[in-house]
């Protein structure tokens, strides 16, 4: 990863090249081109080097929809991004759980892009987890002429506005003697007159410096060099009052909290007001409601059906949304007030299960829920059949019951089914006919009313009758359906595969 991030600082730089060497003084800037244009490049340069986590607020000259591309050459696993717009403001957070943004200080993060013409006015917030500098505004280093940055402050090394003999800070008071309203003891920086130290991290004890972050008192990177990188009113009110608040800690995880309006609760699924989010442990969203719970849907970045919501516990203890269901754009919960989850990718391989394989959709389903078990660390055996204790204990799992409990490995799923009406426990070594498992997942929807009939299949006479109401509402919800020749062959026991794709279809109602 080392490499690629290297390969896009290096095209960066030529980016930069009209900048003159007195830019040499390392105080922080961004690089852009001023002139109008449906695309603005933006490079930073003297950041601090091994950085892992960044954000940047840009201030744009219109009023448009904008959109944020990636540097291909950051665009790695390990790397999360999240952009947040709001009229003309576009604010960029990025992560790497991995390996440094970069380890020379220079670095193109990408492209801010529109339909309309526009250019970059204002830099602000930027912030690095190590607190190496902190500034209200950065001064923007147009590559159409020679303008330099007055920067902010510098950890470990020169003032911000130029070098300054006087003693750099390093995290705490300056080496050289921080000035109490004087002029630093090596004289007067480059940029302007230094009224004590430049503090990266600590506090100063003078005026501020040219361009710099210290204004007399405490430094706003605050005491710690690990500070959260969250931007102080990084909060996002919508259209219909529901706000949206963002921060990245300082281990790179992105943090958002999703608080929903009375009026964003209109329909029965209500739609997330945030950005697509990556299938990463590294990025948690808290969801808010104005009720106990509600059906949320979280946009997710190309999910697959091995895509789940997984609820994390206010101990830090987690687990899996077993209901949590993927669509082509995001992912579809439950979700009560106040929880906290995330999303991941959790599809499993199986050796025995191609990928042209009929049911790999219900497997990958049913296995990234863990409902299911493979038959072996690397097989799913889709063909073999399932005793009745096996399809007890994935219902029980599907009913969030602790299934890892009692003297045998089905005893807690048993007892489950028993207390529930799904089955009396019964022949438990024995094989599952379909309308056997069609009539388990009737009784656990609660046996709801039926009419209709399904005397459209040719061997509909071979239901038993206590079976009928339940393969006809199976049938008619989906569950089961015809095995190609109108046969829905109701005593053939059913197979893993077959198992996994009426779970699958039973959680989709």
């Amino acid at each position: 990863m080392r490499n690629n991030i290297k390969t896009c600082i290096v095209a960066g730089m030529f980016a930069a090249m009209t900048m003159t060497m007195a830019n040499a003084a390392n105080a922080p800037s961004i690089t852009l081109n001023k002139n109008n244009a449906n695309s603005q490049q933006v490079i930073f340069e003297n950041i601090p080097q091994y950085t892992k986590h960044l954000q940047v607020s840009l201030e744009l000259s219109s009023s448009q929809n904008y959109s944020f591309i990636l540097n291909d050459a950051l665009n790695l696993a390990g790397v999360e991004v999240y952009t947040k717009s709001n009229d003309n403001k576009m604010t960029i957070y990025i992560t790497s759980v991995t390996d440094n943004l970069t380890d020379t200080g220079l670095l193109d993060i990408g492209t801010v892009a529109s339909d309309g013409l526009f250019n970059i006015v204002k830099a602000s917030d930027m912030k690095t987890t190590d607190g190496a500098f902190n500034t209200d505004e950065w001064t923007i280093v147009s590559t159409e002429n020679d303008n330099q940055s007055s920067g902010g402050s510098n950890s470990g090394g020169s003032s911000s506005g130029g070098s300054n003999s006087g003693g750099s800070s390093s995290g705490g008071s300056s080496s050289g003697g921080s000035s109490s309203g004087g002029s630093s003891s090596g004289g007067s920086s480059s940029g302007g007159s230094s009224s004590g130290s430049s503090n990266s991290g600590g506090s100063s004890s003078g005026g501020s410096s040219s361009g710099g972050s210290s204004s007399g008192g405490s430094s706003s990177a605050g005491s710690s060099s690990n500070e959260s990188i969250s931007q102080p009113n990084n909060q996002t009110t919508t259209s219909d009052g529901s706000t949206i608040k963002v921060e990245v800690d300082s281990t790179g995880v992105i943090k958002t909290e999703v608080t929903l309006s009375d009026k964003a609760m209109q329909s029965s699924t209500v739609l997330l007001p945030i950005d697509a989010v990556n299938k990463s442990t590294s990025h948690t969203i808290k969801v808010n409601l104005p009720v106990n719970s509600s059906k949320i849907k979280v946009p997710v970045k190309n999910p697959t059906t091995g895509t789940v919501a997984v609820l994390i516990n206010a101990d830090g203890s987690e687990k899996i949304i077993k209901t949590s269901i993927s669509d082509e754009n995001g992912v579809i919960l439950t979700a009560n007030n106040g929880e906290t989850i995330k999303i991941i990718d959790n599809t499993k391989s199986f050796v025995d299960v191609s990928s042209s394989y009929w049911g790999i959709d219900a497997i990958n389903f049913a296995s990234s829920r863990e409902l299911f078990n493979g038959t072996s660390s690397t097989e799913f055996t889709p063909e073999g059949n399932m005793t009745r204790s096996m399809i007890i204990t994935v219902l029980a799992r599907l009913a969030d019951v602790n299934t890892n409990t009692g003297n045998t490995w089905y005893e807690a799923g048993v007892n489950w089914a028993k207390q529930n009406g799904i089955s009396d426990g019964s022949n438990l070594d024995s094989g599952v006919s379909r309308e056997q498992l069609a009539t388990m997942l009737y009784r656990y929807a609660g046996n709801p009313s039926v009419s209709g009939n399904i005397y459209g299949f040719a061997d509909a006479e071979k239901v038993s009758d206590w079976a009928k109401d339940a393969m006809t509402w199976a049938i008619q919800n989906g569950i089961i359906t015809g095995m190609g020749d109108d046969t829905i062959s109701p005593q053939s026991n059913a197979t893993r595969a077959q198992v996994a794709t009426m779970i699958m279809r039973f959680v989709k109602l």
